[in-house]
């Protein structure tokens, strides 16, 4: 029987009651609940109660931000304290993450996209939101242009039927966030990335790749089947091939797919294929300098 994640959270937020113990126990103790361990790690907290008793402090910490679909107020992101990882990418040119200095090490991937628990509008941008200033004085806009927000909130029911599982969104993507939460925000970040390719956006391509990329490393280190997300990876690498336009503006972004996505799928069965597609790719072959 498949666990349930958001009845995971929901149970161990009743038993511990602080969300700083429902964290320590699922980095502890993954999503299986069970007694012995609520009571081990009880019993490790300090004696104010607050937190476990370790040398290693968390290196996320929650800001606010607001969204600017539909103006939902007090939306929770993650980010990472200032050097408290050592952040290297890896084979398919995503981050990974290794604790530095006093921080414990943490999967940043999973909780890098913040998400709208209203309407779903979801971005690893904080940009993208309308946030407080520097100085706390007033509000920052978003950078998205108004038209593609308008897209975005009509677009609103096609974002939750791309979650219809799930019916807690809040909960769903609150942190710890699992896996399948976190390949959801990606599958909404990539809905997004959808609406402003068609508004002709810089980096949509771009932003489209990165989040199939990050879904596939997902997949990778749960087990999963990627070969799908590293083909549609590839898809959008000949999209950018065939686009001079599109390839210009994001010419990173297509040397980054076509070397990462190269790495993996080069070893299945239509390697000969992707291998002349990559060829007519203007970068060249994997690990040429695009000039």
């Amino acid at each position: 029987m498949a666990i349930n994640n958001d009845e995971v959270k929901r149970r161990l937020k009743v038993l511990l009651n602080d969300a700083h113990l429902v964290n320590e126990y699922v980095r502890q103790f993954g999503p299986l609940i069970e007694m012995k361990n609520i009571k081990a790690l009880k019993e490790n907290q300090t004696l104010d109660g607050s937190k476990p008793a370790t040398s290693e402090e968390d290196p996320v910490f929650e800001v606010e931000a607001r969204c600017p679909v539909c103006n939902k107020e007090e939306i929770i992101g993650y980010e990472l304290y200032a050097k408290s990882q050592q952040i290297l990418p890896n084979k398919f040119l995503v981050p990974t993450y290794l604790g530095a200095q006093r921080y414990f090490s943490v999967d940043y991937t999973l909780l890098a996209v913040t998400v709208c628990p209203s309407c779903l509008f979801a971005s690893p941008d904080r940009k993208d939101f309308n946030r407080k200033t520097v100085v706390g004085v007033g509000d920052a806009k978003s950078q998205i242009p108004g038209n593609v927000l308008l897209a975005l909130l009509e677009q609103t029911g096609e974002r939750k039927a791309l979650l219809e599982n799930v019916t807690d969104y809040e909960n769903h993507f609150s942190r710890p966030r699992f896996e399948d939460a976190a390949i959801d925000s990606y599958r909404l970040v990539m809905a997004r990335a959808r609406v402003e390719l068609r508004y002709e956006q810089p980096y949509a391509l771009f932003k489209l790749g990165a989040a199939a990329l990050r879904i596939a490393k997902i997949m990778k280190d749960s087990h999963r089947d990627n070969l799908e997300l590293l083909r549609e990876a590839l898809g959008i690498l000949r999209m950018l091939s065939e686009n001079p336009t599109a390839f210009r503006r994001d010419r990173d972004a297509g040397h980054l797919f076509g070397s990462s996505a190269f790495i993996k799928i080069r070893r299945s069965q239509k390697s000969q294929f992707i291998h002349r597609r990559l060829q007519q790719f203007p970068c060249g072959a994997p690990g040429r300098d695009a000039h």
